[in-house]
């Protein structure tokens, strides 16, 4: 979450633009599946990573 909330920008002088933007990280939270990957150059990180995602859309 942490890394993903410092990356978005709210227009924090607008309360209502702030809440919207709030329940929108939220809603994405919620709908597609976020992953925090390391550096590893190895082929068992390339099967590790594939499982993840394309078994998640099975």
């Amino acid at each position: 979450m942490a890394y993903l909330y410092n990356n978005v920008r709210y227009p924090f002088w607008d309360e209502e633009a702030a809440a919207a933007s709030l329940e929108t990280l939220d809603a994405l939270i919620r709908e597609v599946p976020i992953y925090l990957l390391e550096c590893r150059a190895d082929e068992e990180a390339v099967r590790i990573t594939r499982d993840a995602i394309f078994d998640a859309e099975a």
